[in-house]
């Protein structure tokens, strides 16, 4: 493709603006507008955690109660987990592949997130909370929270 000299821009310049544009045409229909993450496309670029307690309403542990994030805005991380026989939880969320955050924005990327339990579809409790992410998976702070069933 070519573009006359008088233009304004460079050819070098309007083919990589071009080239851009498509890649990110590409990637939202790939990604399904923003709301679906495609499998095996790149490793993470960040992760996050949430972790707790599940008791019921006697303050028994809640043994075997789904816990799931979801809907981080924008939607780019979710993970589940089911509380073992303590009622703890640890919920792992990854951010999509490298590419779309760089690096070093990651270890500052905070998230609202929907956090929701008990079974899917029709969750007892739902909470929202903020979850910060790390660029590496050892250095993820898990953001703490424990819930009381009715």
């Amino acid at each position: 493709m070519t573009f006359p000299a008088d233009s304004g821009y460079p050819a070098e310049m309007t083919q990589r603006l071009l080239l851009r544009l498509f890649a990110a045409g590409w990637l939202a229909i790939v990604c399904g507008c923003g709301t679906d993450i495609v499998d095996n496309w790149g490793p993470p670029a960040g992760f996050g955690a949430l972790q707790g307690t599940i008791r019921q309403a006697s303050t028994l542990p809640a043994a075997g109660t789904r816990v799931g994030v979801a809907r981080c805005s924008p939607p780019l991380g979710f993970g589940e987990d089911i509380s073992d026989g303590q009622g703890r939880y640890r919920v792992d969320v990854s951010l999509p592949p490298i590419g779309l955050f760089p690096p070093e924005a990651v270890d500052s990327l905070r998230l609202y997130c929907t956090v929701f339990v008990g079974p899917r579809g029709d969750p007892i409790l739902t909470d929202t909370i903020t979850l910060a992410f790390a660029f590496t998976r050892e250095a993820v702070v898990p953001r703490v929270r424990d819930f009381t069933l009715p």
